[in-house]
């Protein structure tokens, strides 16, 4: 018992808290209903998370009973513990439930929009006993992925009111703050549960953090006491991964996909002496939008190495191929105002025509693209 409230803790299979509670989102139909709407988008993720072998899901589905329909449950209780019995009745098929209610409704078919509502109806009709409070996302996805038989963790309550189910919802979604990505990284990075290649471009992160003559040595945030970092590890992770998975580097050994990292960074910290200086927050260049903007022409700058240092990929050879990129300053006065992934694509498209895989595949107006880059504002 929590204060004024008696919670009741137990486990029961997926598929056997559908069969006694129902899912009612909260909409201007149902407007004292609880949970979300159900989003397919998250539910098909759950689906495909839990397909996974060492995949669990500990948390518990909050439930309400309603113990006014008496001959489904029973309950009897002390001060510290209580026994109930659900035993539930035939049900009656979803189809006759559904003509019952148009038939009340007036209505000869579904209207648009009110699927959500006649589908809710239909659930507390069929026989249930409970409302779901939170964990519809769960249920609905072991339902989607055919794992209705996983026994889940349930806390439930019985005959609470509106107010005090829907506190019992914004206490759970709205006052616990989620935990970081980059926590989360870190800890299946470290226990060994990440894919094979979100594993190796966090590795490659981790050893970027470490290498001694790397520009990011100490500069990327593994724990999140980690202080003066320019990037978390998830972030710089997400940026390596289609350069290692698809990319230049598909296929290579770790070390050297490090080393071809830092000899890239370390060119452009050459070029950019002051990008990464004590001024440095003058600069896009150490910032995640900049980092993700200079990892989108890694491949083009790969590309002209291949064609004309002879496939090198040391800093003398990187500096003379990205030799054109001196116009482009990086500083975050002009650069700033550029914001997201849109940003980020803006200015990468107009790099790749600032720096063409080959000297003659230069585009007719790539004199205009560099008097673009020498602007003080940035002209969009």
């Amino acid at each position: 018992m929590q204060k004024d409230l008696v919670l009741y803790l137990f486990g029961l299979e997926a598929g056997k808290i559908l069969n006694i509670a129902y899912i009612l989102p909260k909409s201007r139909d149902d407007p004292e209903a609880i949970e979300r709407t159900l989003d397919t988008g998250r539910t098909e993720k759950i689906a495909e998370f839990i397909q996974k072998a060492n995949a669990y899901l500990p948390n518990a589905i909050i439930l309400n009973f309603d113990t006014s329909k008496i001959q489904f449950s029973e309950f009897s209780e002390d001060e510290t513990s209580a026994m109930f019995r659900i035993q539930l009745p035939e049900p009656r098929p979803a189809d006759e439930v559904k003509k019952d209610i148009l038939t009340e409704w007036g209505l000869d078919a579904v209207p648009k929009g009110g699927e959500q509502r006649l589908q809710a109806e239909i659930e507390k009709r069929l026989m249930k006993i409970a409302y779901v409070i939170d964990g519809q996302h769960r249920l609905k996805g072991l339902e989607r992925a055919g794992k209705l038989d996983i026994p889940l963790p349930v806390i439930a309550t019985k005959d609470a009111d509106v107010s005090k189910a829907a506190k019992i919802f914004a206490d759970i979604n709205g006052e616990q703050r989620p935990v970081p990505q980059n926590s989360i990284l870190l800890i299946r990075y470290e226990i060994g549960d990440l894919p094979g290649l979100v594993e190796q471009a966090t590795r490659i992160a981790h050893k970027l953090n470490e290498r001694a003559e790397s520009p990011f040595k100490d500069k990327v945030k593994i724990y999140e006491q980690d202080k003066g970092t320019w990037l978390e590890a998830y972030s710089l992770q997400q940026m390596l991964y289609p350069i290692i998975g698809t990319g230049a580097l598909q296929g290579m050994a770790l070390d050297e996909q490090v080393t071809h990292f830092i000899n890239y960074f370390s060119a452009l910290k050459t070029q950019n002496p002051v990008a990464f200086g004590p001024d440095r927050r003058d600069y896009i260049l150490t910032q995640p939008r900049g980092i993700a903007i200079a990892l989108g022409v890694f491949e083009r700058v790969w590309r002209r190495c291949e064609t004309y240092e002879g496939g090198n990929f040391d800093q003398d050879s990187i500096l003379r191929q990205v030799e054109i990129l001196k116009v482009m300053d990086w500083k975050r006065q002009k650069y700033g105002q550029l914001k997201g992934a849109g940003g980020v694509m803006l200015l990468v498209d107009k790099m790749k025509l600032l720096l063409p895989e080959k000297d003659d595949r230069k585009p007719a107006n790539h004199n205009d693209i560099i008097e673009w880059f020498k602007k003080d504002e940035l002209v969009l």
